[in-house]
């Protein structure tokens, strides 16, 4: 992932980045490929905040896959 043409994250940095935005990066790394494999970790599923990190993912999933 890079931010503002720089591909080193210090932790720092990576602790205030958000699942979604890891998404994002990784789909634009891999648009070469067919899949992409999303590890949620294993957290609950009835987890009201995953739940809206799952549909923020998802969101970006759509907006990325409908740009030519």
């Amino acid at each position: 992932m890079k931010k503002q043409g720089k591909t080193e994250w210090t932790e720092e940095e990576i602790s205030k980045v958000g699942p979604a935005t890891v998404l994002y990066g990784a789909m634009e790394e891999a648009g070469r490929y067919q899949h992409l494999i999303v590890d949620t970790s294993g957290r609950l599923s009835n987890n009201v905040n995953l739940n809206k990190e799952l549909a923020k993912m998802k969101g970006v999933i759509k907006k990325v896959r409908q740009r030519p």
